[in-house]
């Protein structure tokens, strides 16, 4: 349920996608704009789209000397991941369970 609305556990990466993207349009370049970006990209198996949106939440983090070790380290295992392969099951279920938290902390902010 999302704001008193049923939701599809399929409908849920799109529909976090299109509010941290309207979000970003207002704040560009958050860092937690950029992680649901990457993790909603990522669900939703557009990989290239997730890499650069992690790049990216990676680079922020570099330059301003702020980094969250879980988030670098998400980061920097996605990015890696599309040079190899890991668990994938497991991976889907990390990043859906990413997104929702994410989402959630987006929406009571």
């Amino acid at each position: 349920m999302l704001n008193g609305t049923e939701v599809s556990v399929n409908d849920f990466p799109g529909l976090a996608l299109n509010l941290y993207q309207t979000a970003n349009l207002s704040s560009p370049n958050r860092a937690i704009n950029l992680l649901g970006m990457a993790r909603s990209y990522a669900q939703l198996r557009y990989n290239g789209l997730a890499a650069t949106f992690y790049q990216a939440l990676l680079n922020q983090m570099q330059s301003s000397n702020n980094s969250d070790p879980i988030f670098s380290q998400e980061a920097t295992d996605f990015i890696a991941q599309q040079s190899g392969s890991t668990d994938s099951a497991n991976n889907k279920k990390f990043c859906f369970s990413s997104i929702f938290i994410v989402f959630i902390i987006f929406i009571f902010h």
